[in-house]
Order: structure tokens, then sequence, then C-alpha cells
């Protein structure tokens, strides 16, 4: 085979199906938390739903076998799930036994720039799945009231771990894959309807909304969008830096980033990043704190809780963004990924996930456990 020909092979399977080296957003279970039910998902296997009204003792409440999962969002008692190209829609009022009701195929297919998702037939599964399985583009229909979700209910705040792809902001559900950003509206949250798909960057990996904006983060920089157009989101600025892994988070006027020099990220620096983003069109770097090798991160009050890998969780006082200081941390796990729950923190681990008394937040304490 001629070299030109092996080149042009090896691009259309990276542009097809993506390529990556090392732990990637994609690689590790992601963490969703509503009320006080906790989403996880787990890589090759699905999703799994605990109750952690009792942090110290939490309750497996039941399952979902997706075998081509990585991310969820959550509007109401309805979960939003990829499955390989296409998007589906689960009733999770009563969690133990979550049901599909609609689904867009191809939602997430990648070749073809003005290719539009569309809804075809599928048959019941083997395993009792029923609902509506074709009727995104069809005109809504009523919901079947469920009663009360165990998670806390329609209203309860919802938080994703700063890996997702996934966010739900009033009545559109974005998504990102490794290179676009898709919209589809969620009015009546059982019947999502495919909106736009709108090009970013190359190999963008996380998506984080704050107010009215949408920070993506990518392998070479952060992307600020308005949502003043929710359907239609636009671009403000992108602040970009050497290769690395991405992720972001905001709080008031700053924006944290962490940069990873591992796996497919490439590079040497191992950081967390400090940016002023008071001016959304011109994002200005403020400081940089060194890490070991950190991926998802959280903040509150000034703190910011980095997982920084095999060092575990590091907390950097950020208060005062010119001076920022590590004032504590936890050791004795390889963190991924973080949630600040209003008195729980949750950690995903290599070795599982660990729940944090967040009484005294700048010194968690251990308060139970879930293992793969």
């Amino acid at each position: 085979m001629k070299r030109s020909t092996l080149i042009c092979l090896l691009f259309l399977a990276y542009c097809t199906f993506g390529y990556r080296l090392g732990v990637t957003s994609d690689d590790i279970s992601k963490i969703y938390l509503t009320g006080s039910m906790l989403i996880r998902t787990t890589p090759g296997t699905g999703i799994r739903f605990y109750d952690l009204s009792r942090p110290t003792s939490p309750q497996a409440r039941g399952s979902i076998a997706l075998t081509q999962n990585s991310d969820v969002a959550v509007k109401g008692h309805y979960m939003y799930a990829d499955n390989g190209l296409d998007l589906l829609v689960y009733d999770i009022a009563d969690a133990g036994h979550p049901v599909m009701v609609d689904s867009i195929h191809y939602a997430f297919q990648s070749l073809g720039l003005n290719y539009v998702p569309v809804d075809t037939p599928i048959a019941e599964s083997s395993t009792g799945t029923s609902g509506c399985h074709a009727c995104s583009q069809e005109t809504p229909v009523a919901a079947p009231s469920t009663g009360p979700m165990t998670s806390g209910g329609t209203g309860s705040r919802n938080q994703a771990g700063s890996m997702a792809r996934f966010a739900v902001v009033g009545d559109y559900l974005y998504c990102i894959d490794d290179y676009s950003l898709r919209v589809f509206e969620i009015m009546d949250p059982a019947r999502p309807r495919y909106k736009n798909r709108i090009e970013i960057g190359w190999q963008i990996e996380t998506l984080f909304p704050y107010q009215d904006k949408l920070f993506i983060g990518g392998s070479d920089g952060m992307y600020i969008y308005s949502l003043a157009r929710a359907d239609s989101p636009e671009p403000l600025s992108e602040f970009h830096h050497a290769r690395r892994c991405d992720p972001v988070v905001v709080d008031g006027k700053y924006a944290y980033v962490t940069l990873r020099s591992t796996g497919a990220c490439g590079g040497n620096d191992n950081q967390l990043d400090i940016l002023d983003v008071s001016d959304v069109t011109s994002p200005q770097l403020v400081n940089v704190v060194p890490m070991t090798g950190p991926f998802g991160l959280a903040t509150r009050g000034g703190l910011v809780f980095v997982c920084d890998g095999p060092a575990g969780v590091a907390i950097v006082d950020a208060a005062n963004p010119q001076k920022p200081v590590k004032v504590g941390g936890l050791t004795g796990i390889t963190a991924h990924d973080i949630i600040l729950g209003d008195n729980v923190m949750i950690v995903t681990a290599e070795s599982g996930f660990f729940l944090y008394d967040l009484t005294d937040i700048r010194n968690p304490r251990p308060c139970g456990t879930l293992q793969f």
C-alpha cells in the first residue's frame, strides 16, 4: 500500500471515529447529580442510579444497559443519553424502573455538514422498554404523570461534572462532539427536537453552562458562546494555549481551566489557569498554579477543587486570584472528576466513587463510597 493511501485511510478513520491515546473524558465514568440522586455512566456498560439522601449509606436504585453511552443530562424527570450515534430519552421518575420514551437516530452523525438527524421506528427490545421511540419530530403528545421523582422532583438543582459534554439550559439541550455543538429544543422534555449544528473547533472536549453563556473546553483552548439566541449560540471569544486537555468551570468573573500533559493532550505543562472573563469578548490569563496531572474541577466561594490525578484532590484558595494558595486536599486516590453538592462532595477515581462531607468545606471528610 502506498504511503499516501495509508495516510488518507488513517485520516478518514480519525474523522469518522475519533482517535485518542491515554485517559480522556470519554474513557472515564461521568457523574451527574439531580437532587439527591447520582447518575453515573460507565463506558462500555451503561448507566446506574444511586440515592444519596444518606451519603454515609448510598443505595443503588436502578440501571440501564447502554454499551455506547458516554454522557447524560436531565430536565425534570427526563434523562437524555447518547448511545453511539443516537440520542435517547428516558423517564426516570422511578429510577428503579427507567423507561425509554423517545429517540433521535443518528443525532450525533459526524460526516456530512448538512446532515439532519431523523427518526425511524425501532423495535421493542427484549428488556421490555416501551414508549414513543420515534416521535421527536412529530406533533408532541402529553407525557403521562408518574408522580414525584425519587431524587427530589422537577425543579431540583442539577449538576454535571466538569468533564461533561451535555448541558441543559432552559428549554434547550446542548451536546458537543469532537468539533461541533448540537442543539435540541426540549420545551416538551419528553420530545426533544433537533434544531441546529454549529462548528466550534478541532477536538473540543467539555461543556460548561454559566448564566447565559456556554464555556467550551478543547485541546487547544477555551471557547465562549452566547445563548442570547438559545437555538443558535453565537461565538463571543476564544482563549488559546498550546495543545493540552482543557476542562473549564466558571464562578463569577473568573474561569478556571486545567491543562494536562499526559495521553492525547500533549505538551509538558500540568497546571490550573485562572482567567478573568469579566469581559467575555476578551478573556485574560491572571495566574497559573502548578499541578501534577489535573483532570476535572469544581469551584465554590473562591475555592477551587482540582482532581489532580495520582496526587488526589487539590484545594486552591483563589479568592485573591493574583495570589492563589493551595490550602489542603485529599490523597490516596487517583481523582478524575468532581461535583460539589449542597452538603456532599462526589469524586470519581480509578478505584470507585468517593463521598465527602462538606460541613467544613476546606477539610472534606470521607463519608461514603461506591465501588465500580
